[in-house]
């Protein structure tokens, strides 16, 4: 089974609209990314892949099946755009790798979160 999918299966039993995959192994597991800052955000209908305007040429050689979003500005900001732009009600987010700093960041920014494990 492809990766996506797979965690586009998760995401029906977990009852989740989307997921953020912040850990930069598993990011390039699911991308092909090799540079240090990025993540990909998974829904039941998109995957996208976001990093900042240093890894652009790169992410453009090395992310397959994956939109690319350069971010512009404050990356929680940006996320909670993202996030209402797709429509994800309810995050899901790798518990063992999100920070409390950045899982307090989101919070803030109003977003629904659920701690997922192994997925």
């Amino acid at each position: 089974m492809n990766r996506k999918a797979f965690l586009r299966r998760q995401l029906q039993k977990q009852k989740l609209d989307g997921i953020l995959i912040t850990d930069l192994l598993n990011v390039k597991y699911l991308t092909g990314f090799t540079g240090s800052a990025g993540y990909a955000l998974i829904t039941r209908k998109d995957a996208i892949f976001v990093t900042d305007f240093r890894y652009q040429e790169q992410s453009r050689h090395e992310v397959r099946g994956f939109k690319i979003k350069i971010e512009r500005g404050e990356r929680t900001r940006e996320l909670k755009e993202l996030v209402e732009e797709l429509g994800v009600k309810k995050l899901g987010f790798e518990d063992h790798h999100v920070s409390y700093s950045l899982y307090k960041k989101l919070l803030r920014q109003k977003i629904r979160l659920k701690p997922v494990t192994n997925t």
